[in-house]
């Protein structure tokens, strides 16, 4: 099946190793809301980002930002990125905004408490005061979509075939082999984090994607969903997502129809070649400064909520880092050198493998979840408003932003002093 086909196009793009990933500019949460203490309390609380819990910056006053204004965004990647044949990384950017005045279960927001929002229809319509108690970037109804969606068996899952979500049977987007268990991080979909670019309609829209390969910015732009269409399955009697997720399949039941999501309609993400960044060093860039990319916001005509000064945004960024151990077998996607549907015998790595070298047997310390591996950091919400009707449109207009945190690197660590 063509899903199926595109599914292991991304995965082999996405097999990693260990290593963390924080958003400096602008601030990268790392889960955190209102902490006071070194620590984020919570790392279910909005987002999966499997970082160190001192990283991520605490909950301040929103930015806000001009329309059509420059935004550096800055941050650290652990174990590296760029032209390094110990590695294949590419770095994901995206965002999502909506009108501050949405109802409560599309409402972008920061929350007032540290606990994750609960799996029901209570969850994002309890308050706290004049403020929502939760926070909440994706929809509620996108967590339930994902719950309902079939995932993708095409993908790359190692050895684990026999764990959580991924035995025999069905089971749904919420299991991959990096969450193999299917736990909760807020409203987010594990398989939409783990993979790109997601098959199933997304409420992200994609800024850029800085690759190891420029070879495959072709197949970035087009099939991302700012430009081109997306489907799923819909139940037309209960209102909702239904599991399949292809055409055939879903059209083979009375009452499901193949339905069409529309593209954002938005120009195609940037895609060039991913910075260079040491191993380790807090993943500095060579030179005197963080990586970086220059993101000019998007227009009132880009976001519709821009036009009445009314947008509420958030912006994420993935870390998706593949060990060159694999090989160009294991990290090339057109090379398809293992039927992922019966990967268990044919899989590349095993959880603590053993292997002899000149008779002598050892076992080496794998965890299969951390080939294929994804971390991520996003901001907290900032707003974006129309410029000064005095500013030509055609006029540039830099944000000069302060990074870094209060008190010595011991507490700031791995976050910048």
């Amino acid at each position: 099946m063509r899903v199926f086909t595109l599914a292991l196009a991304l995965a082999a793009c996405l097999a990693l190793v260990a290593g963390d990933c924080y958003m400096h500019n602008p601030r990268g949460s790392n889960d955190r809301c209102r902490e006071t203490n070194t620590n984020r309390n919570n790392a279910n609380r909005l987002f999966n980002s499997q970082n160190n819990a001192k990283g991520g910056y605490c909950w301040g006053p929103a930015l806000t930002y001009y329309s059509g204004s420059r935004l550096s965004i800055e941050w650290t990647a652990q174990h590296g990125c760029g032209a390094n044949p110990r590695m294949y990384c590419n770095m994901v950017i995206q965002y999502m905004c909506e009108d501050k005045d949405a109802d409560a279960f599309h409402k972008v927001r920061d929350g007032t408490t540290t606990d994750t929002i609960p799996d029901d229809s209570n969850g994002p319509t309890a308050m706290d005061g004049n403020d929502y108690e939760f926070g909440m970037h994706e929809p509620y109804e996108w967590y339930q979509a994902c719950k309902s969606r079939n995932r993708n068996k095409g993908l790359f899952i190692a050895d684990r075939e026999e764990e959580g979500g991924l035995n025999d049977g069905r089971s749904d987007s919420r299991f991959t082999r990096q969450n193999n268990n299917g736990n909760r991080h807020g409203y987010e979909c594990p398989e939409e984090r783990d993979y790109y670019p997601y098959w199933a309609p997304s409420p992200w829209r994609d800024v850029a994607i800085l690759t190891y390969d420029k070879d495959w910015c072709g197949f970035y732009k087009s099939e991302s969903q700012n430009k081109k269409d997306r489907h799923q399955c819909w139940d037309t009697a209960n209102n909702e997502v239904a599991p399949p997720i292809t055409k055939g399949e879903c059209e083979a039941t009375p009452g499901w129809k193949w339905k069409k999501v529309d593209a954002w309609g938005i120009p195609a993400p940037a895609c060039e070649q991913a910075p260079i960044s040491r191993e380790n060093h807090l993943g500095h860039g060579y030179g005197v400064h963080n990586n970086f990319f220059n993101w000019t916001l998007p227009s009132d005509s880009e976001e519709s909520c821009i036009k009445g000064d009314n947008c509420d945004c958030v912006l994420r960024i993935r870390y998706n880092i593949s060990t060159g151990d694999l090989g160009g077998n294991g990290n090339r996607p057109d090379k398809k050198f293992i039927d992922w549907k019966s990967n268990a015998a044919k899989s590349p790595v095993y959880q603590d493998d053993i292997v002899k070298v000149e008779g002598l047997s050892f076992l080496l310390a794998v965890d299969t979840t951390q080939y294929g591996r994804t971390f991520q950091d996003r901001s907290h919400v900032f707003h974006i408003q129309n410029r000064p009707k005095d500013v030509p449109k055609d006029s540039r207009i830099f944000n000069l932003n302060v990074r870094g945190k209060r008190v010595n690197i011991v507490q700031t660590y791995p976050s910048t002093e």
